[in-house]
């Protein structure tokens, strides 16, 4: 049981380190274009972008770590994840893709 909590802890914390980088990337490479950005704007990005984004990351190490806890050939465990991490890629880039050109084509995020 304590083992579980371990387990949530750690994804609680890679969920919100990938939002909050996700966040970042997103307020220092969009924010340019923008004369000033409030903190409702912020909070809009993470919320509704880094939420998003940051969910691949979080599934990829759940896997990853579960395989870690069940395969003992290191070389099939290295695979493993290189596929995984390479899908959770992927999966990303689709979504980056269309979540955010139809989220920045419907509304305007940085008007709140």
């Amino acid at each position: 049981m304590k083992n579980i909590y371990k387990i949530i802890g750690y994804s609680v914390i890679v969920f919100l380190l990938s939002d909050i980088i996700v966040t970042l990337w997103f307020v220092l490479n969009i924010g340019s274009s923008v004369p000033h950005i409030t903190f409702n704007s912020i909070v809009y990005i993470f919320i509704h972008y880094g939420a998003v984004l940051s969910t691949p990351a979080t599934i990829s190490y759940l896997i990853i770590y579960a395989l870690y806890k069940k395969v003992k050939i290191r070389w099939t465990l290295y695979l493993s994840a290189l596929i995984i991490l390479c899908c959770a890629f992927f999966l990303t880039a689709y979504i980056f893709i269309w979540y955010m050109t139809a989220g920045l084509l419907t509304n305007d995020l940085f008007v709140q």
